[in-house]
């Protein structure tokens, strides 16, 4: 899995360092929490698709871009390597302090 330097996520009040996260809770204070983005996004034909899984076994060149836009270049099932991209920042969400997608 690729070590992502910096991810943000604005509507949860959060920020990313490397795959763990830590989620500022006004009542109770700061958690640290992790998601392996592996489980959460799948590539569909070619596209970066939350709800699936996997990328990582047919995307290469995964980065970042903006802290929270997921790219990468992934094989279509007819074997064409396309770019995609997708921005974690609509389906990463805060569960009480522990990250979901």
């Amino acid at each position: 899995m690729p070590n992502f330097a910096a991810i943000k996520f604005p509507h949860l009040g959060c920020h990313v360092a490397a795959e763990s996260q830590e989620c500022c809770l006004a009542a109770v204070g700061s958690l640290r929490s992790t998601i392996s983005l592996n489980n959460c996004v799948g590539n569909n034909n070619g596209d970066l698709t939350a709800g699936f899984s996997g990328f990582t076994s047919s995307c290469t060149n995964i980065r970042l871009i903006n802290g929270v836009d997921l790219t990468a270049q992934c094989t279509s099932a007819s074997g064409i390597v396309v770019g995609s991209q997708l921005n974690l920042d609509k389906f990463v969400d805060n569960n009480n302090g522990q990250l979901a997608c």
